[in-house]
């Protein structure tokens, strides 16, 4: 549906694409494996400062989508979803693509570093540290079942911690 083709390794990152998003970084990883795997294909879901979306402009291999209100068949069609965040609250679309099974490679950032566990529902990155993520994302590539894994593990941490319910309660509380 999205006009990805089936053979491709997708890495994806959904939001705002600001500064503090650091995506510099991410799209530096992503050169750097593009050397040795032309089968991969970077995914740029949203839009936001113009400086940063003409980074990504009719780049081989990449897809910018512009703003989106339903990013669930993005994340669908990601194998690694990244964060590259330099500072970050939350990241519901983290929250989002570990939900959607996909797994997660994340800066040490806000609430993240509670619900992400390294190595267990994805993996941290050094800030600023493109090889650090090119490595990660390259490790997962080779590694399906690993990949597999840490998706499964990724949404059953969002499923039995932080569904609507438990959030309400919280809420509540």
């Amino acid at each position: 549906k999205l006009g990805i083709p089936d053979d491709k390794f997708v890495i994806g990152y959904a939001g705002r694409l600001s500064l503090e998003k650091d995506l510099k970084t991410l799209y530096r990883a992503f050169v750097r494996l593009y050397r040795d795997h032309k089968d991969i294909l970077l995914l740029i879901a949203g839009g936001g400062r113009p400086e940063i979306e003409n980074m990504f402009m009719d780049k081989k291999n990449v897809m910018l989508t512009g703003l989106k209100d339903n990013l669930a068949p993005y994340y669908q069609a990601m194998d690694v979803y990244v964060l590259p965040s330099l500072i970050e609250t939350t990241s519901l679309t983290t929250m989002e693509a570990m939900a959607s099974e996909c797994a997660v490679v994340s800066t040490p950032v806000g609430f993240v570093k509670e619900y992400l566990n390294d190595g267990g529902n994805g993996y941290f990155f050094a800030k600023q540290n493109s090889y650090d993520l090119a490595e990660k994302i390259k490790f997962l590539k080779e590694n399906n079942n690993i990949r597999e894994q840490l998706g499964k593990a990724a949404r059953r941490t969002i499923v039995e911690n932080y569904n609507w319910d438990k959030t309400a309660d919280n809420i509540k509380e």
